[in-house]
């Protein structure tokens, strides 16, 4: 669910970083996103294991073939009610080249996820950094 978390994230009105102009020699400027899905679903169910194995395969290694990382979580949020929630959450780790078209596939990727298991938000955090691989 994670809603509440980022405000810049519904209101489409995200900032997207300028890429590293002056990374050290052998280094190339890439864009990181760190993509927080929530595995709590509204009706009180969770997001399942295998549920999340055929997204991850479906949608994100289709989205980003390059490679990306998954780290399990568990994360708080206060809800509307002003409740403390406590959800599993699965944090995606992505770093690519600055354009337009990456950053329309990380859209993509937080729509279809939010649509497929009803999420009013998918926290993104976003950062200029330089990487070599």
């Amino acid at each position: 669910m994670l809603h509440g978390l980022l405000l810049v994230s519904l209101c489409g009105c995200a900032i997207t970083p300028r890429p590293a102009t002056s990374c050290a020699p052998g280094l190339q400027p890439h864009i990181r996103d760190v993509l927080y899905f929530g595995q709590s679903r509204p009706d009180g169910s969770a997001v399942t294991p295998e549920q999340w194995e055929k997204f991850q395969h479906d949608v994100l290694t289709s989205a980003f073939p390059e490679g990306l990382t998954v780290i399990d979580g568990e994360g708080y949020w206060r809800s509307e009610a002003g409740s403390l929630v406590r959800e599993g959450s699965r944090l995606v780790i992505l770093l690519h080249p600055p354009g337009e078209a990456s950053g329309a596939a990380v859209d993509d990727v937080i729509a279809r996820y939010r649509v497929q298991f009803q999420q009013e938000a998918v926290l993104r955090e976003q950062s200029a950094v330089c990487v070599r691989f």
